[in-house]
C-alpha cells in the first residue's frame, strides 16, 4: 500500500486521486503518513536538484551503486 501510493503522489505530482487515498488508509495508514511521503518526496528533490546544481561529488562508500547513462 505504501509503495502505491508513493508511485500515485509521483505520478500525480501530488495530486492523488481519492480511490488512491483511500486504499491507503484503508491499509492501516493515517492521513499524517501522506503527508510524510509528500515530504519525503519534497526533501529527494530539494536534494538531488541541490547535488546536481554545484556538481557535489558522490561519496567513496557509494561509488559502486553510481547510475550510469544507457550507451
Amino acid at each position: 500500500a505504501l509503495r502505491r501510493f508513493v508511485l500515485a503522489v509521483l505520478e500525480r505530482r501530488g495530486a492523488v486521486p481519492d480511490d488512491d487515498l483511500r486504499a491507503f488508509l484503508a491499509a492501516g495508514y493515517q492521513p499524517r503518513h501522506a503527508l510524510d511521503v509528500v515530504l519525503g518526496v519534497g526533501a529527494y528533490t530539494i536534494s538531488t536538484f541541490a547535488n546536481r546544481l554545484v556538481d557535489a561529488p558522490l561519496d567513496a562508500p557509494l561509488a559502486a551503486y553510481a547510475w550510469e547513462p544507457a550507451a
